[in-house]
């Protein structure tokens, strides 16, 4: 039963990850590199400089108009839903720096959250992305209290509780 699981499994996996490289094999690509890359980068960086670090507007300019629409949002956010924890990190904040970074350089105005749940376990932090006041596909949000915002350019401001 367990082997035939896997096999389930692995097929399953393997088409979502053949529809991410049909719908955007660059991208797919470049999140594998930021996968890599990113755990090695913050433990090498404070928080505020990698997060500077990865706002793409920073280093690159403006994007360019065409990039700026809906399209490469959904792309990101189906590299995010489809991509697996392969591509996508299962870090909640190797994740939301990932998609920062993919959001930034199309200019859709990512927000970096940092948030607290004081539970009855004890105290646990999440980060995510939203755009236009919206999670970008995180349902587990509702249950954290903002206490950190990086807006555009990787500008920090705390939330006042």
């Amino acid at each position: 039963m367990t082997l035939l699981r896997g096999a389930h499994r692995f097929r399953h996996g393997t088409a979502r990850l053949a529809g991410c490289l049909r719908a955007d094999w660059r991208l797919l690509v470049r999140a594998v590199v930021w996968r890599l890359a990113v755990p090695v980068l913050k433990y090498l960086l404070p928080l505020p400089v990698l997060v500077r670090f990865m706002d793409a507007t920073r280093c690159g300019g403006a994007p360019k108009a065409a990039e700026r629409s809906g399209p490469r949002i959904e792309r990101v956010r189906r590299l995010l839903m489809e991509g697996g924890r392969l591509v996508i990190s299962g870090n909640c904040l190797d994740r939301s720096l990932v998609i920062y970074r993919f959001l930034s350089e199309v200019g859709a105005s990512p927000l970096l959250v940092m948030g607290v749940n004081h539970g009855t376990s004890g105290v646990s932090g999440h980060a995510w992305i939203e755009v236009n006041g919206h999670a970008l596909a995180d349902a587990t949000t509702d249950s954290f209290v903002p206490i950190l915002v990086f807006a555009a350019g990787g500008q920090a401001r705390r939330i006042a509780r």
